[in-house]
């Protein structure tokens, strides 16, 4: 019986190993035909992707994000990304887009933010909870935060 336990122990945490190394996110490529710029970005979930362009050696990466409200401000910035063990991301200075939502009931309020090296392993590493553009929040939800996670993930391994 002993023996038992113990291998379904083992066949479990084996079986959760293997769940988390075969991590495998959707992800889109564009290829730029005139420059050879290479664009790859995450799977476009609602309200936040990771981005990363290659053009020749030069590697950059975005975070977009999107929330959500009823009234129209404009000229505003600030984006603050929450992750599930307490830290943020925080950039103050991004500036919050916006357009009408269909309908005309609400506005839709974007950020493109550049990140660094280290800013985008913060993404790899953690899970996003919730984000606010200005005074706009948005939740991310568990499977979203997930597919993001893995989507990063997956982009720091792309050299080319």
């Amino acid at each position: 019986m002993k023996h038992l336990i113990a291998f379904i122990l083992f066949s479990q945490l084996f079986t959760t190993g293997n769940a988390q190394d075969s991590c495998k996110a959707e992800m889109r490529t564009i290829i730029d035909e005139f420059t050879g710029e290479k664009t790859i970005t995450t799977s476009m979930i609602d309200p936040i992707s990771m981005i990363k362009v290659i053009k020749g050696k030069n590697v950059v990466y975005y975070l977009s994000l999107k929330s959500y409200g009823k009234t129209i401000v404009v000229d505003k910035k600030g984006a603050i990304v929450l992750f599930s063990d307490g830290t943020k991301f925080s950039k103050q200075t991004a500036k919050v887009d916006y357009e009408q939502g269909t309908g005309g009931e609400r506005y839709i309020y974007t950020a493109f933010i550049e990140l660094s090296s280290s800013e985008v392993a913060q993404f790899a590493e953690k899970l996003a909870t919730d984000i606010r553009l200005y005074i706009f929040d948005n939740e991310i939800g568990e499977r979203n935060a997930r597919e993001l996670k893995c989507g990063t993930t997956q982009l720091l391994q792309i050299h080319k």
